[in-house]
Order: C-alpha cells, then sequence, then structure tokens
C-alpha cells in the first residue's frame, strides 16, 4: 500500500485505536516485518498464536467455537482437530435451539418443524430454515422475510448473510431467480456499510467480515479491516467479544483466525457448511 494511501486513511474520521492499528502496520512494512499487506507472512504470527489460544482451551471450547472450528478444518487443513466438550452430543440431542445446528457439526438432522416453535430468536428461526430448506422447502416470502430482519443491524445482519450461504448450499437459492442476487447484494452491501461503521471491531463486526468471505464475497473485504482484527488479538493469543471486555473469547477467536486464515489464503476452495 502506498504511502499516500496510509495517509487517506489514517486522515479518515475513525478511531484513534484504529489509526493506530494502520500506523503500526505502516511501519511494519517499511522496517521489512511485512512485505505486503494481506500476505501470509504478515500474519503468520497472529494465526500461530490464535491456533495456540484454542487449542488451549481443550475440551472447554465453547460450542459456537467448535462449530465454526469444524467449517474452517474442512477448508483449511493446517486449522487443528479441536476438542469436544464432554456434554456437546448431550447437547445436540437434548437442546433444541442447538441441535438444530448439528448439521453443520456432523451431518445429522436434528430439526422437525416443530422445533422451530421452541426457537426464540426471528433471525434463527430463519436461519434454521435455511440450513433444511432441501427438507423443508420455505415458502416464497422467506427471502423478503430474511431481508427484512437483515435491517436490524447487528448479529441480524450477519446471520440474514449466513442464511443466503445456507440456501446456496442447499441449492434452494433457485427457488427466487435473480431475486435472490438482488437480495444478496442489499445485505452484502449493508453489511460493508456495518463493518465501515464500527467504532470497535467487536465480535458480530468479525463476525461480519468472515461471512463475506464465506459466502464468495471477499472482494468487498478491506486489508485495513483485517489488519485491525490483527492488531486487536491481546496477549494471551484471543480476542475480546466487546470493547473493554477484560476475557477473551473462544467464538470471537475463532473469528478472528478465520479472518487472518482467509486474507493469508486468498486463492482458497469454497467449501459448503452443510455435512450431507
Amino acid at each position: 500500500m502506498a504511502p499516500k494511501m496510509f495517509y487517506e486513511i489514517l486522515l479518515k474520521p475513525k478511531p484513534l485505536f484504529f489509526r493506530i492499528g494502520v500506523l503500526v502496520s505502516f511501519l511494519m512494512v517499511c522496517n521489512g516485518q511485512s512485505n505486503l499487506f494481506g500476505s501470509e507472512i504478515q500474519y503468520q504470527e497472529n494465526i500461530t498464536k490464535a491456533k495456540k489460544y484454542l487449542v488451549d482451551q481443550g475440551d472447554q471450547l465453547n460450542f459456537q467455537a467448535f462449530m465454526l472450528g469444524t467449517y474452517l478444518k474442512k477448508k483449511f487443513p493446517e486449522v487443528p482437530a479441536f476438542q469436544k466438550r464432554v456434554d456437546h452430543d448431550q447437547i445436540l440431542e437434548n437442546a433444541p435451539q442447538i441441535k438444530n445446528f448439528r448439521r453443520i457439526i456432523d451431518g445429522k438432522v436434528g430439526f422437525t418443524i416443530e422445533d422451530l416453535n421452541s426457537v426464540g430468536s426471528s433471525i434463527d428461526k430463519l436461519t434454521l430454515r435455511a440450513i433444511h430448506c432441501d427438507l423443508y422447502p420455505p415458502h416464497n416470502k422467506y427471502l423478503f422475510e430474511v431481508e427484512e430482519v437483515s435491517r436490524k443491524g447487528g448479529y441480524y445482519l450477519t446471520h440474514a448473510l449466513w442464511a443466503l450461504e445456507f440456501l446456496k448450499d442447499n441449492q434452494c437459492d433457485t427457488q427466487w431467480g435473480d431475486k435472490f442476487d438482488e437480495v444478496e447484494e442489499q445485505i452484502v452491501s449493508e453489511v460493508v456499510h456495518f463493518i465501515e461503521s464500527a467504532d470497535f471491531y467487536r465480535d458480530e463486526v468479525i463476525e461480519a467480515i468472515a461471512f463475506l468471505y464465506s459466502s464468495g464475497n471477499g472482494h468487498a473485504v478491506k486489508t485495513e479491516w483485517v489488519n485491525q482484527v490483527a492488531f486487536n488479538q491481546a496477549e494471551d493469543g484471543g480476542w475480546h467479544r466487546v470493547a473493554m471486555n477484560q476475557d477473551t473469547n473462544s467464538k470471537t477467536t475463532m473469528l478472528a483466525l478465520w479472518v487472518l486464515l482467509e486474507a493469508s489464503y486468498p486463492n482458497s476452495e469454497r467449501v459448503s457448511w452443510i455435512i450431507k
């Protein structure tokens, strides 16, 4: 990145910590510690520390982190096989909201229409519909419901993009023809704006970047975003879920690892979330 572009970024109305992160990255390039933003060399130390942090969690890795790790292991062979918690199998069998996601974990179908009524969040209901849309075809208004929910922002927005991924994995997107592409383009635009407007790269912001990559929209990811994710890594190798949070979080760390791997290996092939 040319010095002029660095100055333009530093002069943007961004929080001080963001501009410091960009400045540190620029100095790394000048000092020869990194030959190119987005290269494997720059992020390798971050990746190594993140993997150690997650492996050290042992069987205490939370369910969301384990689910994301299952996906990452398929896409990036260098990702270690993370341990399941002792109670994961019991959770998958008995927790209504969680067991419906097991198609991502082990390919088993734990979802029934009746289970849908036990899920409180509207976006989780839409996400689960997408995960199982080949078995339980959604109604014609489903896509517009996803679009409407996405306007709430935050996790509603990121999970709306995630739901579109599941529809494509199950080849359900053809139900809406060109309209699907229009809705995806709109949601991707909203996700980009959400990231640009963030005052701290908290969990849902890192998730937004990761879902841009996995949905085939990695071209929308800006190098300065990835640099900021790397800059926010804590001393223990993990990432904070929210600003000023004293404890690092395994799910947020798995998301950050994912973003850094995507940036380091831009030619990696897309893999399906759904295990069949």
